[in-house]
């Protein structure tokens, strides 16, 4: 076990975040959404209380008590007022050593997610990212979605979840965040002292596939009828603790990370072409792994969708050969350094940067290292390292909606010759 913590004397809450070692990439073969079955049913009863019983009970003392599963991490979090702090501990300690999994939980359990599955599958961006995880992750457990497919869920029952729970959850590989008082946060050892009766579980040391971007390949899901065209153009991207890290992010915050950037003053501002685009490091694979995919997401109206996919690529192209202006570089200096105090303004803002620290390795800067770090960039170092870390010749286009044509545009930017189309994802 693990804890860290952040002191904030103003709030009169406390929260508690617990990050297990395990997620979706630990479910077994045909049985794809276990692990979010597993820890979402910690909420649906426990040896002495039912569903009703315990949500009446964490009600009662105004807390909030949260479940979710990541690719390779789950978390619980426990919100309450500091006066119901033990009362709220105490509920927390049975939910976890405690939990009752039955037959009639998990199965209506099961029927709410295959609902929420089934609500998913209208979504097109979300079939967009879902195909493209499935072709970027091909042949390892980061391939399949994390809530499962309506068929592997039919698969579950009660002796996998209890069986998976045991093996996966537990206190060796648990990582434990704390916001709130110096009173709250000096009570460390309780909270340690209540969850020291978990398991040694078998801790996971998960390695990312190597990502299946190998050439310019286009994916298509065949969805006629649609308003508006989801869009991702996806390359392979960097560790979070990677050296370059800050200033890719830098050089992106010009590129595609805010309101001013020139994809959205391009597509939107000046042709009116999408509702909304942004580029970055996280959008659709993340925090869950250290590794992560640089992705450009944009939803245009589906008649410009023939007009956002070239035009979107030479932005890209053109960012990579030439890197920034100098009243882009100066701009974005200013912007960067300063904007960073909303990024650490709050106790829990600066415990997600140690949570990420102690989970990814990514370094925590105070404002004043932060500022001093881009100051001293210089505009011929970012452009070089522009052009050598980001690269276009490995690029996946994924996208919904009428195949014939979008597949057809795609074929027409340079480099791509290849587009697979689904009608199912």
């Amino acid at each position: 076990m693990k804890l860290i913590s952040e002191i904030d004397q103003k709030t009169k809450l406390s929260m508690i975040k617990l990050y297990f070692s395990t997620g979706s990439s630990a479910d077994p073969a045909g049985k794809e959404g276990l692990c979010a079955l597993t820890i979402r049913a910690l909420l649906w009863g426990t040896e002495s209380k039912s569903q009703k019983e315990l949500s009446f009970a964490i009600e009662k003392i105004g807390a909030s008590i949260s479940t979710g599963a990541g690719i390779d991490r789950s978390i619980v979090v426990l919100t309450v007022i500091e006066e119901k702090v033990d009362a709220a501990l105490e509920l927390l300690q049975e939910i976890l050593l405690k939990p009752k999994f039955d037959e009639s939980s998990i199965s209506k359990l099961k029927d709410l997610m295959q609902g929420e599955i089934r609500a998913q599958m209208a979504d097109p961006r979300y079939l967009s990212g879902r195909a493209m995880m499935a072709k970027v992750m091909k042949d390892s457990p980061y391939a399949s979605p994390g809530e499962g497919t309506l068929e592997s869920l039919k698969n579950l029952n009660v002796d996998d979840v209890t069986q998976f729970y045991n093996r996966f959850f537990g206190k060796k590989g648990l990582l434990i965040g704390m916001v709130g008082s110096e009173r709250f946060i000096e009570r460390q050892g309780a909270i340690q002292a209540k969850l020291s009766e978990l398991p040694d579980e078998e801790v996971l040391s998960p390695k990312g596939p190597e990502l299946q971007i190998k050439s310019r390949e286009g994916l298509v899901i065949d969805k006629a009828g649609l308003s508006t065209t989801p869009i991702l153009l996806s390359i392979p991207g960097f560790l979070e603790d990677d050296p370059d890290r800050e200033c890719l992010e830098f050089a992106n915050f010009i590129f595609g990370g805010d309101f001013t950037s020139r994809l959205m003053q391009v597509l939107r501002a000046q042709n009116g072409w999408t509702y909304g685009v942004s580029s970055g490091f996280g959008q659709q694979y993340g925090l869950r792994d250290p590794k992560s995919l640089f992705s450009i997401y944009t939803f245009p109206s589906a008649q410009y969708a023939d007009l956002v996919i070239p035009k979107t690529v030479s932005l890209f192209e053109e960012f990579i050969e030439k890197g920034l202006t100098a009243d882009e570089f100066e701009y974005a200096k200013e912007s960067v350094s300063n904007g960073f105090a909303l990024r650490i303004d709050s106790a829990h803002k600066r415990l997600g940067w140690k949570i990420r620290n102690a989970l990814v390795g990514r370094r925590i800067y105070s404002l004043e290292e932060f500022r001093k770090k881009i100051m001293d960039y210089h505009r011929e170092q970012v452009n070089e390292l522009i052009a050598k870390r980001f690269q276009t010749e490995q690029l996946l286009i994924t996208t919904a909606g009428q195949a014939a044509s979008l597949s057809d545009c795609i074929c027409k930017v340079r480099g791509f010759k290849k587009v697979e189309v689904f009608k199912d994802v």
